[in-house]
């Protein structure tokens, strides 16, 4: 099964500490007595209050400030990596691409995508749910990886392209070094023609 440390050191090397960038979403909840601050490592101020109680830590603006890799790591583990159900997916590249794009956007929306991606591969309807539930599981593990990878990889740049042009260039920057990654995993490359793979249009939400 997959192992949530292994893409930890390509998280963090994308991740350049505090961020107080007014214009991103997470600005709408700053950290109280920051300056602004609201993002750690990644980590929004929101998620850092919300899963205090889960983790088991303090969420003062030191801690957040500090952010020690004991707790980020626990954030990570307990926030995104269990939320896609990263210990129960067999392929490691994939569960790679699901935290980190979960990283990005939300499990949640991770989550989607992998539903709608997995529905164009031919898996029918797959009930939308917040967490990777037995089914959704059952699907991925199910599917050739390299497919899926291709796929899912696909979809994401899909996502990126229509997102926010303030962004886009260093999101397509981080997207292309994860697909070295990945492909340095022995996954398909992403942008490699792969049976059942289309064009980017097919990953409309």
């Amino acid at each position: 099964m997959a192992d949530y440390r292994k893409i930890v050191p390509f998280i963090l090397a994308e991740e350049r500490g505090e961020n107080r960038d007014p214009k991103d979403p997470a600005a709408k909840r700053p950290a109280p007595g920051g300056g602004g601050l609201h993002t750690n490592k990644g980590v929004t101020w929101g998620t850092f209050v919300d899963l205090a109680p889960k983790v088991g830590y303090k969420p003062t603006l030191a801690l957040f400030r500090a952010m020690p890799a004991t707790v980020w790591g626990q954030i990570f583990k307990r926030g995104f990596w269990d939320e896609i159900g990263g210990d129960q997916i067999q392929s490691q590249a994939l569960a790679d691409a699901l935290v980190e794009f979960a990283y990005m956007a939300s499990p949640g929306r991770a989550l989607s995508y992998a539903r709608l991606v997995l529905r164009n591969l031919g898996h029918g309807y797959l009930k939308p749910k917040g967490t990777a539930d037995r089914v959704l599981l059952a699907a991925i593990n199910g599917t050739n990886a390299q497919r899926l990878v291709a796929a899912y990889m696909a979809a994401r740049l899909a996502f990126i392209k229509r997102g926010n042009p303030r962004y886009q260039k260093n999101w397509l920057l981080r997207y292309n070094k994860l697909k070295s990654y990945i492909a340095r995993l022995g996954a398909a490359e992403p942008t490699q023609q792969v049976a059942g793979v289309n064009t980017l249009q097919q990953w409309q939400m």
